[in-house]
């Protein structure tokens, strides 16, 4: 077993979302920099997303992925919970500007039998990019 990372605040990349609903509430309301031009629809402040993974940008742990760190030291960072390979939370910030698309996700079990995911609400797929 690898020894237990030693944990401090995680500063985490941000994957960012460019959809048509989105617009510049992120950057001029939350003082966000570093974002694209355009609309931004969505950050994702915590994300083990497929492809869309954080990553640490600061202290001993940088450079690496939360999927890293939950690999190397679950239990840091989830305590004595159950969990799978991955961090079981995403969050982000969204600005809907304009109205947000109908959409649905699969309950654990559909997610599991029809795209082979853990959970339903992935976020594996996305809307069209502007």
């Amino acid at each position: 077993m690898a020894p237990p990372v030693s944990w401090s605040p995680l500063r985490l990349s941000t994957p960012v979302r460019q959809h048509v609903f989105g617009g510049r509430a992120l950057a001029d309301r939350l003082g966000r920099t570093g974002l694209p031009c355009g609309p931004v629809a969505e950050t994702w402040e915590v994300s083990d997303v497929d492809g869309e993974g954080a990553t640490v940008t600061e202290g001993p742990p940088a450079g690496r992925s939360l999927r890293e760190l939950m690999a190397k030291d679950p239990g840091g960072l989830l305590g004595d919970r159950p969990h799978g390979p991955r961090f079981p939370l995403l969050t982000k910030f969204i600005d809907g500007t304009r109205a947000l698309p109908v959409h649905l996700h699969a309950d654990d079990a559909t997610a599991r039998r029809l795209e082979g995911e853990p959970n339903g609400k992935t976020d594996r797929k996305s809307w069209p990019v502007v």
